[in-house]
């Protein structure tokens, strides 16, 4: 799959996304001054400056070619950082080179046909048009905190950008995601409590131990930084190549402090300064969650199962089972947070369970969608009142009242416009075992207006 800004290819180097190229290229600009970090004090008449210089042009000359604004500044925020650890005083037959070569690759993208520049002030200053790359961004980065908070235990391995779409999306939007567009965040809310507090300090202690005073080079560290600000811009760090060149540089880094003997006092330093940073920093996520972020519905997910409600004490409670998106939609979720919005469907509790493990919480009724095995159904608890179908992909009755006989009562919600042989012989079925039956009309397989049907089908308990 190509990328493009406007009618320029974006480069990409096989992962499928110019931004993990972009972050690759940043380590890799900050990696190839490592053969001529040793003659920093030295002239340009060195062989390794020559070579270091040419690597990193065309370096350059590729990242300007991914259009990537995250990999950029990974690759200024490194090489800054390097700069700032340059040993003094500089050699004019260094800084001149250096300046002309980046003089050259800011003029070749924002002068040259490449047309870089446009891409990397799109969203700046106040004379720009808004950038929805930035300001969604920003959207579903504030929400971070409270999806940690509401989620204690972790919402679970590749499920955050799903969460995010369903349960914390303003409901005037309607994008799909796959991460936070972030692989920080992505990680720090997909984990539990203690995988976030592992995380924190992986990285921090990552960055004390090669920070560069008592190091013979500083491009570890800077290499690390890079890498840490690529994955803040965008998901990125789930391409494990990355990791590749700041781990062997990080590999020089252990290798000079063993040679200096003070291997074990920095390992001891860095965890000194990792282990209570990243409690602080768990505190300061804790405290933004509890205070932005959160919308006016309690939410909550644990082992599986999320709940949204209004009142502390709903007196109905609906459990959304392994919802099929075909039937209920691709956001779901937002249909039920706007349902719940409205003053007279307060008194509700929704629960959606993806995979839940063990036994389903109470639940006056219970929903499922789309294809169904009645074998494999749970078994509801004794409170569960009604069994919801809407627009199953089965035909065997006997053996779905053999599952869920204890139910008082099975409803089936269909779409009236189905007309296929398998949804006749359902309506059949249905209609002489005196089920209850509701049909939705103009609806096919996705029904549009399920919530109004269910809430009709299970009339709300007053409280």
């Amino acid at each position: 799959m190509d990328f493009y800004f406007g009618e320029h290819w974006r480069m990409d180097w096989g992962f499928g996304n110019p931004n993990k190229t972009a972050a690759l290229i940043a380590t890799l600009m900050i990696a190839v001054w490592q053969p001529a970090w040793r003659d920093a004090r030295s002239d340009s008449r060195r062989p390794w400056f020559w070579v270091s210089l040419t690597l990193f042009l065309a370096l350059g000359v590729c990242l300007i070619h991914t259009y990537s604004r995250g990999g950029l500044l990974a690759a200024v925020v490194g090489l800054g950082t390097a700069l700032c650890f340059l040993p003094r005083p500089w050699h004019r037959s260094i800084v001149i080179p250096i300046t002309v070569s980046v003089t050259l690759l800011a003029a070749y993208a924002f002068l040259g046909p490449s047309e870089a520049g446009q891409r990397y002030v799109q969203g700046v200053g106040t004379s720009s048009t808004e950038d929805r790359s930035i300001t969604n961004r920003l959207e579903i980065w504030k929400r971070a905190p409270a999806m940690m908070v509401d989620a204690p235990g972790g919402w679970g391995i590749g499920q955050s950008g799903f969460a995010y779409t369903q349960y914390y999306q303003p409901t005037e939007t309607r994008y799909t995601y796959r991460t936070l567009v972030n692989s920080h965040l992505t990680w720090l809310v997909e984990l539990g409590g203690w995988g976030r507090f592992v995380y924190l300090t992986g990285w921090l202690f990552l960055l004390a131990l090669t920070w560069p005073p008592g190091l013979s080079s500083p491009l570890p560290f800077a290499a690390w930084l890079a890498l840490g600000v690529a994955g803040f811009f965008s998901s990125v760090l789930e391409a494990w190549l990355l990791f590749a060149v700041p781990g062997l540089l990080l590999l020089v880094a252990i290798s000079s402090l063993r040679k200096s003997g003070n291997g074990s006092a920095r390992c001891r330093i860095a965890s000194l300064v990792a282990i209570p940073t990243a409690l602080l920093m768990g505190l300061g996520f804790w405290i933004m969650g509890m205070n932005f972020g959160r919308g006016s519905l309690l939410l909550h997910h644990s082992e599986g199962i999320t709940s949204l409600q209004k009142k502390a004490s709903p007196a109905t409670t609906f459990l959304l089972l392994q919802p099929d998106l075909r039937v209920v939609g691709n956001h779901f979720g937002i249909a039920i947070r706007e349902h719940l919005q409205s003053e007279s469907n307060s008194s509700e509790r929704w629960m959606v369970g993806l995979e839940p493990g063990g036994a389903l919480p109470a639940s006056d009724a219970v929903i499922l969608s789309g294809t169904l095995e009645p074998a494999s159904l749970p078994e509801a608890s004794a409170s569960t009142s009604r069994w919801i179908f809407l627009n199953p992909a089965i035909t065997d009755l006997g053996n779905l009242s053999e599952r869920i006989g204890h139910a008082d009562t099975q409803s089936f919600i269909l779409g009236g416009r189905l007309r296929d042989r398998s949804t006749i012989r359902l309506k059949q079925a249905i209609q002489s075992s005196n089920h209850h039956l509701t049909e939705i009309g103009g609806a096919r397989t996705y029904l549009p207006s399920w919530i109004e049907a269910v809430t009709t089908t299970h009339p709300r308990t007053t409280p």
